[in-house]
């Protein structure tokens, strides 16, 4: 799976790229009209995603409670079987959902890349709700998968229904659907900046003013929206870490090297799992049922790599609670176990995954180096939160974001620097032996190769 060549064309009637893209650049400008009616749409589709933002998180982590709530019920024989049974029993309703009103397919951030890229239609709006419906299932139950990518597509989802609007505004679609994004990232990691820049980086892939401002309006208003009426602790609460010497800036540049193997690895286990599933004789409702059995072990043998990882990040990076052969069986367990629930058909993200083996490496790779006496550093975090940004940034094609949410949830200004350097090389390596990102590789095996501009 090394560099990409001759994609098979895309179907139906294959949308001429280039005037598309074209369109999106230099759609003739914004009126002062057009632009007060953008500004008003992206009021209310920041809202509305900042709401919808709460009640897909808070749903995942009300059920995890109840999940845990009955893991604890029974101890013995009944507890183990309980733990089992649980996740594979929930895999056998994701499977009949997606079934169901999915057509067998889970959609995320793609999808919604695809249709502001070259205007493809976005999954119908049951297809949106059964794909954000078997995540809060798969998450709560334990999957191991992440709750951000269906976050970006119900955001696209939303900001698509806007853009019907009969307003004859240039690109009306495609800003609009930016500005969901925009909110939905806002909302969900409490950094409404990263939204801001996501939205731009990954799906409209360019910066503009005339889109900045809708967009900073959407994420603003969720993120406002979602710290009025919630009480959830932010992802990364903000912490005086500090650095030990500023040489340590080129362990930072060499892991990312290494981040970018991880991540490349990561991105083709992925690949080739799903492969191998989908060529498979097992019918799609039972696939998320055998995949539950496999995460009801690693509930009983390494619960850290089930779920979304946030409580096993919050561990690692301000308890540090992880030694060395825990933090390598906490790597190559989350990227195992992910491959599984991916592949096999539950619902969910991966950019929760890859922020969890990133942090596991980003540990590895601090205490080796302390070991080694190359690191003064005492902060165990200070690597921990470099290397989760380092190796997520390529798998999602955002670098810049990924920068500067580091930024935003840490105000730590020498953290932001020491993960820009990782993120610069773990980019760059690997775009070179794999792609821009994991999403590229998932539109180019639909037909398009976003590469070529």
């Amino acid at each position: 799976m090394g560099h990409i060549s001759s994609p098979m064309p895309w179907t139906p009637a294959m949308l001429d790229i280039k005037s598309h893209r074209r369109d999106i650049h230099e759609g003739g400008g914004f009126s002062v009209k057009d632009m007060v009616v953008l500004l008003t749409i992206s009021l209310f589709v920041g809202t509305a995603t900042g709401l919808v933002s709460v009640v897909f998180i808070d749903s995942i982590i009300a059920l995890e409670e109840f999940v845990a709530q009955l893991h604890n019920s029974q101890t013995g024989p009944m507890g183990l079987a309980i733990k089992i049974l649980i996740p594979a029993l929930a895999g056998l309703l994701v499977g009949w959902i997606m079934v169901q009103w999915s057509d067998g397919k889970m959609h995320g951030p793609a999808d919604v890349i695809m249709t502001a890229q070259v205007g493809s239609p976005l999954p119908r709006t049951k297809t949106v709700l059964a794909n954000s419906v078997a995540s809060i299932v798969s998450l709560g139950s334990g999957a191991s998968l992440g709750q951000y990518g269906p976050m970006v597509l119900l955001g696209g989802s939303i900001g698509r229904h806007a853009a019907r609007l009969k307003l004859n505004i240039p690109d009306l679609q495609a800003v609009i659907m930016g500005c969901g994004v925009a909110a939905a990232i806002s909302g969900a990691f409490h950094a409404p900046i990263a939204g801001v820049l996501f939205a731009h980086e990954v799906v409209l892939r360019h910066y503009s003013l005339r889109t900045f401002g809708p967009m900073t309006i959407s994420s603003t208003v969720a993120y406002v929206l979602t710290e009025l009426v919630t009480d959830r602790a932010t992802f990364l609460p903000l912490q005086a870490w500090t650095l030990g010497s500023p040489h340590e800036y080129i362990l930072f540049a060499i892991m990312g090297v290494f981040a970018a193997l991880i991540a490349t690895a990561f991105m083709r286990l992925l690949l080739w799992s799903t492969g191998q599933v989908s060529r498979s004789s097992i019918h799609p409702i039972l696939r998320p049922a055998l995949a539950g059995l496999v995460v009801g072990l690693f509930l009983i043998f390494l619960p850290q790599a089930t779920g979304t990882g946030v409580g096993t990040m919050r561990q690692e990076i301000f308890l540090d609670e992880f030694h060395t052969s825990s933090l390598l069986m906490l790597l190559l367990g989350k990227m195992l176990l992910t491959a599984v629930c991916l592949s096999c058909g539950f619902a969910g993200g991966l950019f929760g995954p890859a922020l969890v083996v990133g942090s596991a490496f980003g540990g590895l790779f601090f205490n080796i180096a302390f070991e080694l006496d190359l690191a003064s550093i005492t902060d165990f975090s200070f690597f921990a939160i470099t290397g989760m940004i380092a190796v997520s940034a390529p798998i999602i094609g955002a670098p810049v974001s990924a920068i500067v949410m580091v930024l935003e949830l840490t105000g730590n200004y020498a953290m932001a620097i020491a993960a820009m350097a990782a993120v610069a090389l773990s980019t760059a390596v690997t775009s070179r032996i794999f792609g821009r990102s994991l999403y590229d590789r998932q539109i180019y095996d639909r037909g398009i190769d976003l590469s070529k501009g």
